[in-house]
């Protein structure tokens, strides 16, 4: 083997790395992607979900200064 051989055959396997390496690469990108929209939707139930919890608080007043139940 030449050193010209040897020279193409480890260039040939850095190309081979590189394009693998490429595809790992948008393949993560891509999961983070679809991993970023699940976390935006989440984000917005759950301000939605807190708000609706803040407005039965509000529309319920203070349940805490409320009289036992005569059963106590």
């Amino acid at each position: 083997m030449t050193d010209d051989d040897s020279f193409a055959e480890r260039l040939n396997e850095m190309e081979c790395k590189f394009a693998f390496q490429q595809e790992t690469i948008e393949a993560l990108n891509a999961e983070v992607t679809k991993q970023w929209a699940i976390i935006d939707q989440l984000i917005k139930k759950l301000e939605r979900t807190t708000n609706q919890v803040l407005s039965l608080e509000d529309t319920m007043g203070d349940v805490r200064n409320e009289p036992p139940p005569p059963h106590y």
